[in-house]
């Protein structure tokens, strides 16, 4: 600004800061907290234990569940385990009515897990009651393959089951359980035991899922590929196509818009490791989020208006110039509208973080990691839970089905 006679008119600068913190809420023991998950306004998180973290005085031998209210700072215990059964994966509904549970014990009286199988339990948080969905799921307790959506009513999971008489093979399939409609739905028919992960929308009416088959006849090759289908119809289009590299850890949006997913495929370009990708729900791969020739990028979590991807890095990619000194995972936060990117988590150490999720409001992010990224709260470096806030509120809400 330059003035001839050096005088100025007054004028206004609006500015936004966003400042955000990051803290540890399990303590710091060498009991293992692990599998995060947050409602969509990140108040309330799920998450499995070996902790009794609500001292209730339960074993610190085997993982249950437990749900974290943010607002309290306190923790509630949502299963019993006895001594050599576990609750395996965990997830909470985006309005934090609902948590989906998969346990290998025996946790309802009334419909008795007699084998050591996964089985699906449904914790209500305003009755405060577990129940045991009214099928045997045997699912798979892998991360990543376990989702509900906003209300509760819609919970996906991989199995390789066959209690509708259409997945005579055995393979693993992703199944739907539609609490509203009462009854089972199968999503899939792969015909293949490579299934990585699945993911619902807001509505549970669309879902993404990564995985080695060929149901569409483009994938000859039967490698990782991300496809998207919906409720009613299954699997309906193949978005990436590649025949020699993966495609996976798929997730969508609230919106059921976008996609984003971790693949070592050349879809936009050269790649050579496993970078993060954005695709439309509707088929076309948009954007290359990370371009590291030397270190993967894995574990996306998207906002709930695909505004804002969360995920882990060995690579030094903050667009504001701060190093990853170790090369360690450390927790990212990529903004799709200003295309930059901010390392959120940092310690100059080799250890890492093991898993995150972010908030549909994209405000916070919770992760689990073996680092003391809060110093001084972790001394024993093992796998304890983190959250971050304060990256700026989104709203998300459903959206009319075509």
């Amino acid at each position: 600004v330059s003035s001839p006679d050096n005088t100025f008119s007054a004028f206004t600068i609006t500015l936004r800061l966003y400042t955000y913190e990051l803290e540890q809420i399990t303590p710091s023991s060498s009991d293992i907290s692990r599998t995060p998950s947050l409602s969509s306004d990140g108040q309330s998180a799920a998450l499995l234990s070996k902790r009794d973290l609500a001292s209730t005085g339960k074993s610190n031998l085997v993982y249950d569940a437990f749900l974290y209210n943010r607002t309290l700072d306190s923790y509630q215990q949502l299963t019993v385990n006895p001594a050599g059964r576990n609750c395996n994966n965990v997830v909470i509904s985006g309005d934090a009515s609902t948590v989906a549970i998969l346990c290998n014990s025996s946790l309802d009286p009334t419909f008795p897990n007699t084998g050591v199988t996964d089985e699906l339990y449904i914790y209500d948080v305003d009755s405060g009651t577990l129940s045991r969905a009214p099928y045997n799921v045997i699912a798979d307790t892998t991360a990543g393959r376990l989702s509900i959506n906003y209300d509760g009513q819609v919970i996906a999971f991989v199995s390789s089951i066959n209690p509708l008489g259409s997945n005579t093979d055995g393979s693993k399939e992703v199944f739907a359980y539609h609490r509203g409609r009462g009854k089972l739905i199968q999503l899939t028919d792969f015909n293949i035991n490579g299934i990585d992960s699945v993911d619902l929308d807001y509505n549970g009416e669309r879902f993404v899922v990564s995985a080695n088959g060929n149901p569409l006849g483009a994938n000859a090759t039967n490698r990782y590929q991300v496809f998207t289908g919906t409720i009613n119809n299954g699997i309906q289009r193949q978005i990436t196509i590649a025949t020699a590299r993966d495609s996976k850890q798929v997730t969508i949006s609230a919106d059921g818009e976008k996609v984003a997913f971790s693949s070592n495929a050349s879809l936009l370009g050269t790649n050579n490791r496993y970078n993060i990708f954005v695709a439309s729900f509707r088929g076309e791969v948009e954007k290359q989020i990370t371009d590291s020739a030397l270190f993967d990028s894995v574990l996306p979590s998207l906002s709930g208006d695909a505004s804002r991807v969360a995920f882990v890095s060995s690579a030094s990619l903050d667009d504001r110039g701060l190093s990853n000194n170790s090369n360690n995972q450390e927790a990212y936060v990529y903004d799709l509208k200003r295309e930059r990117g901010y390392q959120v988590s940092e310690v100059n150490e080799s250890r890492n973080v093991e898993d995150l999720t972010l908030a549909d409001n994209g405000n916070a992010l919770l992760f689990s990691g073996t680092a003391a990224w809060d110093t001084g709260s972790n001394p024993s470096r093992t796998r304890q839970m983190f959250i971050i806030e304060g990256f700026g509120d989104n709203s998300v809400s459903g959206y009319e089905e075509e």
